[in-house]
C-alpha cells in the first residue's frame, strides 16, 4: 500500500456501473457506507440518448475522498464486491468506453 507524502487533491468518488444500484446503495447504507447514485433522475429521452439513459440507470459512485483511509477502502471494496452485480451490456455507442 502507499500513502500521499504531500497534500494533494483527491477525487470525491470512483464511478462504477452495476446491475443492481438501488440494492447496492441500500445494503451499503446498512453498513454505514454511503454510496451515491449520480443523476438517476436526469431528464433525457432514452430513445434519443440511450447512453445517458444507461448511465443514469447503472452508475453508482464509491466514496474515495480524503476522509477515508486504507481500512475504509478495504471495507468499502468488500461490501461492494459482496453485493454488486454486473450491469447489462451498454448501448453499442458506449462499448468502446467501458472495459
Amino acid at each position: 500500500m502507499w500513502t500521499w507524502k504531500i497534500p494533494a487533491p483527491v477525487p470525491f468518488c470512483f464511478p462504477v456501473f452495476v446491475g443492481n444500484p438501488d440494492e447496492l446503495v441500500a445494503e451499503c447504507k446498512l453498513q454505514s457506507i454511503f454510496l451515491t447514485r449520480l443523476w438517476p433522475d436526469a431528464e433525457h429521452d432514452p430513445k434519443l440518448h440511450p447512453n445517458a439513459a444507461w448511465m443514469a440507470k447503472h452508475l453508482v459512485s464509491l466514496p474515495v475522498d480524503q476522509r477515508h483511509d486504507v481500512n475504509d477502502m478495504e471495507r468499502i471494496a468488500k461490501a461492494v464486491l459482496a453485493v454488486a452485480k454486473p450491469p447489462p451490456d451498454p448501448p453499442e455507442g458506449m462499448r468502446r468506453f467501458i472495459a
